[in-house]
């Protein structure tokens, strides 16, 4: 989380409002396929599957990208070891890491369908 802390030249100090910052750049979250947020957690962590695009869409699936698909999350420490796994039929989920041990985290998105990655971050835990 960051501020600017700013002095004019007659010695008026102001501060901008708290933002938090995600690490890592813009184009590393679109080659993933999902997008992880905030980025460090200290609480709850939102993850979102990004859609894409594709030419051979309907019209019933622009209005639910995720109907009929069905995904697995997991969680797993540094090490690899699993620490949450759940399987999701939306977008976007959200959890709770605050019983996690403050670290780095790695996030896997598969689908169910064809068991094809659809993306993978890592996360800090504060």
């Amino acid at each position: 989380m960051y501020r600017l802390k700013l002095e004019d030249i007659n010695g008026t100090i102001t501060c901008s409002n708290v933002v938090t910052v995600m690490y890592g750049n813009g184009a590393s979250l679109v080659k993933t396929g999902i997008t992880v947020y905030p980025n460090p957690a200290k609480n709850i962590m939102n993850l979102s599957i990004a859609t894409g695009f594709n030419p051979g869409i309907t019209t019933a699936s622009i209005a639910n990208p995720a109907a009929g698909k069905s995904y697995d999350i997991q969680i797993a420490n540094i090490l690899g070891s699993a620490m949450e796994k759940t399987t999701i039929n939306q977008l976007n989920w959200q959890t709770d890491v605050s019983a996690l041990m403050p670290g780095t985290y790695i996030i896997t998105v598969t689908n169910n369908k064809d068991k094809s990655l659809v993306g993978k971050a890592k996360f800090i835990k504060l």
